[in-house]
């Protein structure tokens, strides 16, 4: 569903549960409207606050996959749906962008080092521009990945893209925030606006190109 017209949704489903016994709803509808705010308040909210974060982005995504897959147990089909909705959004878990995570400070130090191992892979994981992922690929095994397992040589094309000098990462990580090289991409990283919606864009590219040439409606 669009995202506009999710937000829409979630929005009435909270007015909904909030003022039920103002409506006659039978208790299957009231349990339905329970779940959908339960799902917004423990795993959509936290995806949309974070969601600007650039270098957040594929260990958020990350998380929200496992997370969802713990979720299964309980509600099965409420997290089978959102499952097969993100694994068509992966594009921040593909080798390159998946080095994004250099920056991010909520990482721990342990991880960082395993993620610094696979920069001298030459093994492709993922050629793609989107991580291929269907909900049917994600068992046991898949609960202990972490970012350091989607990348390899080619994420360091990332650091190429934006001209971010990589001495940083043959340093200790724990040393990684005192490093003037590591402070400069991480203030590139902390610049780039986050976007998954290019459609979205589009469209608004073209209100606002039309909105510079009239304010008219009968010139429009």
């Amino acid at each position: 569903m669009h995202q506009a017209r999710w937000m829409s949704r979630a929005i009435y489903c909270f007015k909904i549960y909030l003022y039920r016994k103002q409506y006659l709803l039978k208790t299957f509808e009231i349990n339905a409207i329970r779940d959908i705010c339960i799902f917004i308040i423990r795993f959509y909210l936290k995806a949309w606050f974070n969601c600007t974060e650039p270098s957040k982005t594929p260990n958020n995504d990350l998380n929200f996959i496992k997370e969802l897959k713990l979720y299964e147990k309980e509600q099965p089909l409420i997290a089978k749906a959102a499952l097969n909705k993100i694994c068509n959004h992966l594009w921040y878990l593909t080798e390159e962008t998946a080095a994004l995570t250099f920056f991010d400070d909520t990482i721990s130090t342990e991880i960082k080092k395993l993620m610094v191992v696979p920069l001298n892979n030459e093994s492709i994981i993922n050629p793609s521009k989107r991580f291929i992922l269907s909900s049917s690929d994600i068992d046991k095994s898949f609960s202990e990945k972490t970012v350091a397992s989607f990348l390899s040589k080619s994420s360091m094309k990332f650091f190429e893209r934006f001209d971010i000098n990589t001495n940083f990462l043959k340093l200790d990580p724990s040393n990684w925030n005192t490093d003037d090289f590591y402070l400069h991409g991480k203030e590139i990283v902390c610049s780039l606006k986050v976007v998954n919606d290019s459609a979205e864009r589009a469209v608004k590219l073209m209100e606002d190109f039309h909105g510079s040439l009239t304010v008219n409606d009968e010139k429009a």
